[in-house]
């Protein structure tokens, strides 16, 4: 039975122009075969691994990274070169291996969005990984039984329901490759290692069967897709010297060429797609392999045109929103104190910081939740607001704003106010932009707006965007609750506070031009120079003798 490679869906047959798999059973033997157009030389096996969940970049950087519709985009330019056989090495579907009970829906609904996108996109072989497991194996499941994809596992004990094979055997031109793969019930936590055996004796059997089944080491190619660490495989290697490459995961090595063990190559890639790996293979006599790893940009997702995967996106976030705004109302809603202070609250006495500090991205940090509708998500909201969960701020996105007369209105009214003041301020916003190219006059312009909506609405409590209790620690009794005041912090020891408090959320993948460049290339140790830059840029100017 032939069918195209990559894509099922309309608009999305565009992967399959390059190559085709023939797929046939023939008893326990599993064989595939790539069709090769003429003039082709070689072919590429294309790998994810540790995606952790994510199905975007947030829109907090300069040079996002990542996304399905950029990792569509990328297996499009591969394809329109040569075919492309597209695994996985797991840790792909949840962000750690214990998701909270509270955001179990929103994080199921992820994970089987993910599992939706690679159908279509076409991967062919996944190893499920530990955070895989987070929903034990009964998740799992239930993606094998709609899954176009083949979950690969050379050490899974027999008890599970999970549909997967032991390793596959796959005709490229004159040769074959052999692939499997295996897990190390190491990386496991949970009682649920006890359904695996032992990495090496999986492999070991592996081998035997692939030798039977034809594998002549001159001419294949013989890989294992890991979910193990880099440590592991090196020592599996070490002991199958037979193996031609892992294509790991779980450590999150970051190979810009592979380790080598005797003639074994390994290579691993970062987390949430960030980037991709990419093995070529000759199809002639030529044996030797390269590698390379492609960084997911943005302008990739071009590559196709139309993208359906953009469109598809918007209306995943918009479901997703609602869900987690579901989880919000589920948590319950705790009695807020409004002990943070905030930015209304400072102006009368501080109003050329308050001034300055509205001519600055902080001001407007919430716009780019509502920029990217990412307005209910938590991990955004506690860096993009104020006192997020947190008695003395707000407890869920419904409650950012409070009226000054909220307390003496229905609850109807209230809800209806809210929503008034929200489409008010979509309309006077929409026009803003990514903050990071947007100018402080520009910025000015916008807060100035939302100042006024907020006075319109009569909005006392404001806890959208980055204000001024984020650095300075202050309570709503603030300036009357300092009796003689603290005593005077050196300035090294301000200055290591306010670094502390910044690179909470300046993250090395939220903020990488904060960090001095590692050997690889990669974001290091936070960098005290690019640091003390971004701290002038945000520092308000001094209090003068009047107060301002």
């Amino acid at each position: 039975m032939k069918y195209h490679y990559i894509l099922l869906l309309p608009l999305i047959f565009l992967f399959s122009q390059c190559s085709g798999l023939v797929e046939k059973m023939e008893g326990e033997e599993y064989e595939k075969e790539f069709e090769i157009r003429d003039g082709v030389s070689e072919f590429s096996m294309v790998f994810s691994g540790n995606v952790n969940g994510e199905t975007h970049p947030c829109g907090c950087r300069n040079f996002p990274l990542g996304g399905i519709p950029q990792v569509a985009g990328a297996l499009k330019k591969i394809e329109k070169k040569h075919p492309v056989l597209f695994v996985d090495a797991g840790d792909t579907f949840f962000p750690s291996a214990t998701v909270p009970e509270s955001m179990k829906d929103s994080h199921l609904f992820i994970a089987r969005k993910i599992h939706d996108f690679y159908n279509k996109m076409g991967l062919k072989y996944m190893v499920f990984g530990d955070q895989d497991l987070a929903y034990g194996f009964n998740f799992l499941e239930e993606l094998s039984k709609t899954a176009s994809y083949t979950f690969l596992v050379s050490n899974l004990k027999p008890g599970t329901k999970i549909k997967y094979k032991r390793w596959v055997k796959i005709k490229v031109g004159s040769k074959y490759l052999f692939l499997t793969g295996v897990i190390d019930p190491a990386t496991i936590r949970s009682h649920l290692k006890n359904h695996f055996t032992n990495p090496l004796a999986g492999l070991k059997n592996v081998y035997k069967e692939i030798q039977k089944a034809g594998f002549v080491s001159k001419r294949d190619h013989f890989v294992v897709i890991s979910h193990s660490g880099m440590n592991t495989d090196l020592n599996l290697s070490a002991k199958l010297p037979q193996i031609d490459w892992f294509v790991g995961a779980h450590s999150q090595s970051f190979n810009n060429y592979p380790k080598t063990s005797g003639k074994t190559n390994l290579v691993q890639v970062l987390s949430r797609n960030h980037y991709l790996g990419q093995i070529t293979i000759p199809l002639g006599k030529k044996r030797k392999g390269k590698y390379a790893q492609i960084q997911v940009r943005d302008e990739l997702k071009d590559q196709l045109k139309p993208n359906p995967y953009i469109a598809e996106m918007d209306i995943f976030k918009q479901k997703l929103s609602k869900i987690q705004l579901t989880e919000q109302n589920k948590m319950g809603q705790f009695q807020t104190e409004f002990d943070y202070p905030t930015a209304t609250s400072c102006v009368e006495c501080h109003q050329e910081q308050t001034k300055f500090w509205g001519s600055t991205a902080h001001s407007l940090a919430y716009h780019t939740l509502m920029r990217v509708k990412e307005l209910n998500n938590p991990k955004c909201l506690k860096c993009h607001t104020l006192g997020y969960r947190m008695k003395t701020g707000f407890s869920k996105t419904q409650d950012l704003i409070h009226f000054s007369e909220q307390n003496a209105l229905k609850k109807s009214k209230v809800a209806s106010l809210k929503k008034a003041y929200f489409r008010a301020l979509y309309r006077s916003l929409g026009e803003l932009g990514a903050l990071r190219q947007t100018s402080g006059f520009q910025i000015t312009k916008h807060k100035k707006v939302w100042d006024k909506i907020d006075e319109k609405y009569k909005v006392d409590e404001n806890f959208a965007n980055v204000q001024c209790a984020h650095c300075h620690r202050k309570t709503s009794a603030h300036p009357f609750d300092s009796g003689d005041g603290p005593p005077k912090m050196a300035k090294s020891k301000k200055i290591h506070k306010m670094k502390t408090n910044c690179v909470k959320c300046h993250t090395k993948d939220q903020s990488p031009e904060w960090y001095e460049k590692n050997s690889k290339g990669l974001p290091g140790k936070l960098g005290q120079a690019q640091f003390l830059s971004k701290l002038r840029e945000v520092a308000c100017p001094k209090r003068t003798e009047s107060g301002n």
